[in-house]
């Protein structure tokens, strides 16, 4: 089984596009009168259309297809790593409560 840069470049892309959506629903949803979303707003807005030319660059579908494919492809290696981050939390959370067994007698 063989990794092609395409296939590491398609899901990079398609993290970087999850990520800028996500940070333009938090700039909106937190907007007050102090604050001033002109610049972050111009990075996420930037950083999507760099992740889509990135993702539409690696196949010859049509750019929304593309995205599409590679927002999955990013999810779906979010998900193959949930794993390995629950065994980690388990780890940490059995050390604080026997920590705190220890210290309460």
């Amino acid at each position: 089984m063989e990794i092609e840069f395409s296939d590491i470049a398609s899901s990079f892309s398609g993290g970087i596009a999850i990520s800028s959506l996500f940070f333009i629903t938090h700039i909106f949803s937190t907007l007050n009168r102090y604050y001033r979303p002109f610049y972050p707003l111009i990075a996420c807005i930037s950083a999507f259309i760099l992740a889509t030319l990135i993702s539409s660059s690696t196949s010859d579908d049509p750019a929304s297809v593309s995205i599409r494919e590679s927002s999955v492809d990013a999810v779906t290696g979010l998900f193959a790593l949930l794993p390995l981050s629950l065994v980690a939390l388990a780890y940490y959370l059995s050390r604080v409560i026997l920590s705190m067994r220890k210290s309460q007698t």
